[in-house]
């Protein structure tokens, strides 16, 4: 694969691939939909815009495309679920058809919030999924039609993503907690709400190495589910535990974090309460070992200089 189209290249998740594509030195093109970054490499599209979507992919002629952009901000979902559609499903559908067309594999970033997060344990990529809000529902079919397109197309489930910003200009959880610690205030998080935090830079590598390579069924995937990857962080923790974290890499004052329930902030959408993502699939068919959240919280903090 030479050439690698990343949508929503201004992201977090699609700022990371990115940079991870042009460092393994392949012919790289990002896409933005409202903020220029002021680069080379990098084209305004909107998912929703089916002849922009046809201009963009015939001009570059990718040999891949990997598909960040969406509206992942779950109460906006709720709130105006016509748009979350219009973006999550409908330009899900163009990117998946034209990809098609043009004889080009997709992998569409998706989500835990396809689960309800009643299971005790860690959800496999096989699991029948259950989405409690207008986000989780727009993920589930947008995985559906990229599946339903090509046998060449994946899905990369992601959780809790966090890193240097890069283009992206919204924060994260981690983000957030470093902000405020080290400015003395404290903060509010969650400790009955479990996820599988996902380093970008990490996750990014994991993506690109899995769009590469042919789709290994082991014996417990068939079909579709042995084209959905769990890509993210191997441990199951609360927005306090990783709060906890990030206090004790960072130097910070774990005093400042405030444990809370998340029945406390009655927030628009309804969230799983533990959708932790089995990791073991993806280790297995990539022969990794993913770093722990103390080792990748080490290197974000290790990076800092860089950013």
């Amino acid at each position: 694969m030479r050439r690698l189209l990343v949508v929503g290249g201004t992201g977090l998740v699609g700022s990371h691939l990115v940079d991870e594509a042009s460092s393994r030195g392949m012919e790289i093109m990002g896409t933005y939909h409202s903020r220029d970054p002021g680069e080379g490499g990098f084209e305004r599209l909107d998912v929703r815009d089916e002849p922009l979507v046809r201009e963009v992919l015939e001009g570059f002629g990718p040999d891949g495309v990997i598909l960040s952009a969406a509206i992942s901000d779950v109460d906006q979902c709720e709130k105006d679920p016509e748009s979350a559609w219009n973006v999550n499903v409908e330009g899900t559908l163009n990117m998946a058809m034209l990809c098609s067309e043009l004889g080009c594999p997709l992998m569409l970033v998706s989500s835990e919030y396809v689960f309800n997060g009643l299971k005790e344990y860690p959800y496999h990529e096989g699991d029948g999924v259950d989405p409690l809000s207008i986000y989780g529902r727009t993920k589930v079919e947008g995985e559906r039609i990229v599946l339903d397109a090509s046998p060449a197309n994946k899905v990369a489930r992601v959780s809790v993503v966090y890193g240097w910003r890069g283009r992206s200009q919204r924060d994260n959880m981690v983000l957030k907690i470093i902000r405020r610690l080290r400015d003395g205030k404290e903060i509010d998080l969650y400790d009955d709400q479990w996820n599988c935090p996902t380093y970008a830079p990490m996750c990014a590598s994991m993506m690109i190495d899995l769009l590469l390579m042919e789709t290994e069924t082991l014996a417990s995937f068939q079909g579709q589910e042995a084209r959905i990857y769990h890509v993210c962080g191997g441990e199951c923790v609360t927005r306090y535990g990783l709060g906890q974290a990030v206090a004790e890499i960072f130097d910070l004052d774990p005093s400042l974090l405030n444990p809370i329930s998340i029945d406390d902030v009655g927030g628009i959408a309804p969230r799983p309460r533990k959708a932790c993502l089995d990791v073991e699939r993806v280790e297995a068919e990539l022969n990794i070992s993913i770093p722990s959240l103390e080792r990748t919280l080490e290197d974000m903090r290790s990076k800092e200089e860089d950013r």
